[in-house]
């Protein structure tokens, strides 16, 4: 599953490598992704006294921003514009992320605000153990274990949380789960899937870090807006399909070869003149 998992994102991503910079910038267009890629730069590039300085409060805000920064509804219309690019789906881009933003809105702003809580307590959590319970050693460090690990059990449900949530709108209301819901499903399917799970969540973390390192040069900020939101999208949807054998019925996955890495440059139409050589190599069969 894992291999497979990084096998379908890199070729989705690749074949969709033009649309998935919009995709990147529109994803980017988050508040607490920005504050993330500011943060980054100005620790490696800029006063990294005044960051030590004002550590925890940096923290803090850290802790709020990378629980929240998947579920804000730019990001979630966006993942949802990039599971529609793999399936070949999307006749109007931007007037279908319009549409999609529209529909996550307002349970994008209802996660953003309680994920943001969430990661708020738990970083406090871990402050408030190394500060004020210091004199119980070891048992403060078990509690700010504790707390880390429930920050990262949030972070890798998200990889089943985002999908689930574009998927359960697409339902009728009546059919849709309640918001608590969406939690205890990602939650117990990432404890099944650990392995699994914590695999995809250090390739996401390598991805993340390659991406964003280019921002230590003002000249090469834009390359995390335009680049990381594509690839980790394409990974959050590929990670749901294979847990919960998600597939869109009727489509098939063909092995790829070496000389498909040129598709990206043709983007759209490469894959619909692909498309359209298999369907008549099909009518000759037959």
């Amino acid at each position: 599953m894992f291999f497979g998992i990084l096998k379908r994102t890199f070729w989705s991503w690749w074949d969709n490598l033009s649309y998935s910079v919009f995709t990147s910038f529109l994803g980017a267009a988050n508040p607490f992704y920005l504050v993330l890629i500011a943060g980054f730069r100005w620790l490696l590039a800029e006063d990294v006294g005044f960051v030590f300085q004002y550590k925890d409060i940096f923290f803090l805000i850290v802790a709020g921003s990378i629980l929240n920064m998947q579920t804000f509804p730019t990001t979630l219309a966006a993942y949802s514009m990039q599971a529609k690019l793999i399936d070949g789906e999307v006749k109007s881009f931007f007037r279908e992320y319009w549409a999609e933003l529209r529909k996550v809105f307002g349970k994008g702003m209802i996660l953003t605000l309680i994920n943001t809580v969430i990661g708020l307590i738990l970083g406090y959590s871990i402050l408030y153990y190394r500060d004020n319970l210091a004199h119980l050693y070891p048992v403060n460090f078990i509690l700010i274990g504790l707390s880390g690990w429930f920050i990262f059990s949030f972070l890798l449900s998200q990889f089943l949380q985002v999908p689930l949530i574009i998927s359960d709108l697409k339902e009728n209301k009546e059919d849709r789960q309640k918001i608590g819901g969406l939690y205890l499903v990602s939650l117990y399917w990432m404890v099944k899937k650990g392995i699994v799970m914590l695999g995809i969540g250090i390739v996401n973390l390598i991805i993340f870090f390659l991406f964003t390192i280019p921002a230590v040069s003002p000249f090469l900020t834009i390359v995390p807006i335009f680049a990381y939101m594509g690839f980790a999208s394409t990974l959050h949807t590929w990670t749901y399909r294979y847990v919960f054998d998600d597939f869109p019925a009727g489509k098939d996955f063909p092995k790829r070869k070496l000389s498909d890495m040129f598709s990206a440059f043709g983007g759209k139409h490469t894959n619909k003149n692909k498309d359209e050589e298999e369907k008549e190599e099909e009518n000759h069969s037959k």
